[in-house]
């Protein structure tokens, strides 16, 4: 899946399917979060992502580029309280699984 989406230059999705793998393939998330001709609704999916490093990148790719209100958004991902690291584990798998099965569910509407 990361491979097609990569094809479609929907890079926003690949980042988010980076975090599915037994350790987050960072390098492929922050490389496809570094192109500029995304054919995804880039900032939609930030609701999906659960790894705080991704969305500290995606931070700082906004701020380096100028774009405020998308920088807000990923911010905001950031703040939600759910993601907040120094919660037990079990509330951090349970935020990674919600937004794992609300992204497929998103994924299996746009595609089929």
């Amino acid at each position: 899946m990361i491979k097609c989406c990569s094809m479609l230059n929907c890079h926003t999705q690949v980042a988010v399917l980076c975090q599915f793998l037994r350790e987050v393939d960072y390098m492929t998330a922050f490389k496809a979060l570094q192109e500029q001709n995304s054919h995804d609704a880039m900032d939609s999916f930030y609701d999906y992502i659960w790894d705080v490093t991704i969305l500290e990148y995606l931070t700082h790719i906004h701020h380096k580029r100028g774009e405020t209100e998308k920088r807000q958004v990923a911010m905001k991902a950031i703040g939600q309280t759910e993601l907040n690291s120094s919660n037990p584990e079990e509330v951090l798998q349970l935020a990674a699984q919600k937004r794992k099965k609300r992204f497929l569910q998103a994924m299996s509407k746009l595609y089929f």
